[in-house]
């Protein structure tokens, strides 16, 4: 056991995402191919005999840091399941922007779940930890699979994909972007619920696609404009500086740029040997000197 752990908390990106339907519990059923990025947050976690209450803290002053943050939601549920004598203080630091559609939330807390399970020596199971994360929020449950992964469900099925079957990306750069403004993850869904507007993807069109996208990248035969994503035209619709991206990137570029989420957050993946700086001056040009733009890498790990 140990008393002080430094974890670093990926990114991830949605190959492809596509909402199945509505379900009952007024969740919604998803299928997507999610990615982890080498682009983190940096969670540290010390653990007290000192009594005292549980704290948090944050270099970004507008996340909060009381029972509302995921990582403290995630350890009041670890503290119901299992009742450890430690104090627990948690410092987190943001590096993957907020309302992006690239995890970030949910990315700290399962990391917090599966880093706090390990010092206080395994008390939890597998299982019970992915009941947990699908607890504290529909993206959580992914963080605590491999990368790749297939996700169903409102998020909490999740099956490991062989990271060898997208050996093609590891020969790319990938270059994401966000602007300063975000799509809220609810007002998104609330779009896409509204009778005769949009469409739900078909689950066996939506499972077929994610394989076939599996087997091009494990032939070397894929197409960067193949990729899909369900909120791509609601997020270009409301936000009019993202649609012009879209439209400006295959004609200027010959590139194709993406939503990764539900939130403003695009990529584009980009050759080794490419000459990233005209585009990120595009980017800057139409989003502002605001704007998130990192270069980074796949994360391709077992679980």
């Amino acid at each position: 056991m140990g008393f002080f752990r430094k974890v670093p908390c990926p990114a991830k990106l949605n190959l492809y995402l596509g909402v199945t339907g509505r379900r009952d519990d007024n969740y919604h059923d998803i299928a997507s191919l999610a990615v982890q990025l080498n682009l983190f947050d940096h969670l540290q976690i010390r653990l007290s005999e000192i009594p005292g209450d549980d704290t948090m803290v944050c270099d970004v002053p507008e996340i909060p840091t009381d029972h509302t943050n995921s990582v403290m939601k995630a350890l009041g549920l670890f503290r119901k399941m299992y009742d450890f004598p430690y104090r627990v203080s948690v410092s987190l630091e943001k590096n993957i922007p907020i309302g992006s559609g690239l995890g970030g939330s949910g990315s700290d807390a399962a990391f917090f779940l599966k880093t706090l399970n390990e010092m206080l020596a395994f008390p939890i199971s597998d299982a019970d930890l992915q009941l947990m994360a699908a607890k504290v929020g529909s993206d959580v449950p992914l963080f605590l699979s491999s990368s790749p992964c297939i996700v169903k469900g409102r998020g909490d099925c999740v099956a490991s994909v062989n990271p060898e079957r997208l050996d093609g990306l590891r020969k790319v750069k990938i270059l994401v972007f966000k602007p300063i403004f975000s799509m809220d993850s609810q007002q998104a869904y609330d779009i896409l619920d509204i009778p005769g507007s949009w469409n739900y993807a078909n689950q066996t069109v939506a499972t077929n696609f994610i394989q076939n996208l599996l087997s091009a990248y494990e032939s070397g035969t894929y197409d960067s404009q193949s990729y899909l994503n369900t909120f791509e035209s609601i997020v270009a619709g409301k936000y009019t500086e993202i649609g012009l991206i879209f439209k400006d990137m295959p004609e200027y570029f010959k590139l194709f740029a993406h939503l990764t989420g539900t939130g403003s957050a695009c990529f584009v993946l980009l050759r080794e040997d490419y000459d990233v700086e005209p585009l990120v001056e595009y980017l800057c040009e139409v989003l502002g000197e605001t704007a998130f733009i990192a270069l980074t890498r796949p994360r391709l790990v077992p679980a």
